[in-house]
């Protein structure tokens, strides 16, 4: 049950941002952002997330992974209000690097968790599911997030990611 809880979890926090990232760079255009900056904006999750991930893999040595897992997942939540709640890039900005923290917090710890909760002899298959899981995400959310833009405009996508990023943190509690 608790590895179904996990994989579950890692399918929202990874639709959570695959559901926005195709509409960011738009969506900050709109918002008044300047080309080179809706650039940086674009990829600025990603470089926060790719500099945190020592830190976190660090913390889950140490403290534990469902605490590490849930702020991460706050974070996250915290993002998705600044992406709803935008009016101009600054507020896009922030919430870019809250959602980079928050989502290498929750990559972190849900893949070692789940590692550590698989018997020795099952870690492969498990990853792989775990794996599998992300790659669903990454699948469908996109197009997700692009098809509700398309119908009811950016806040709606982002209330969407919104919900998948609620649904993590309450999936790990």
């Amino acid at each position: 049950k608790d590895i179904i809880l996990i994989l579950a979890a890692s399918f929202c926090y990874m639709a959570c941002p695959m559901m926005i990232t195709p509409l960011i760079v738009g969506f900050s255009e709109s918002v008044g952002a300047a080309a080179v900056l809706t650039g940086i904006i674009g990829g600025l999750m990603n470089m926060c997330s790719i500099l945190c991930r020592p830190f976190a893999g660090n913390l889950s040595d140490r403290i534990s992974k469902y605490r590490l897992a849930l702020a991460g997942s706050v974070l996250t939540v915290i993002a998705c209000i600044g992406y709803v709640a935008a009016t101009d890039p600054l507020v896009i900005v922030v919430s870019r690097i809250v959602n980079g923290v928050g989502f290498s917090c929750c990559s972190v710890c849900m893949s070692t968790w789940l590692a550590n909760m698989l018997p020795s002899d099952r870690i492969g298959s498990g990853m792989g599911l775990y794996g599998m899981m992300n790659a669903l995400a990454m699948a469908v959310s996109p197009a997700l997030g692009v098809w509700i833009y398309q119908a009811a405009g950016y806040h709606a996508a982002f209330c969407a990611a919104l919900v998948f990023a609620v649904a993590t943190g309450v999936i790990i509690q």
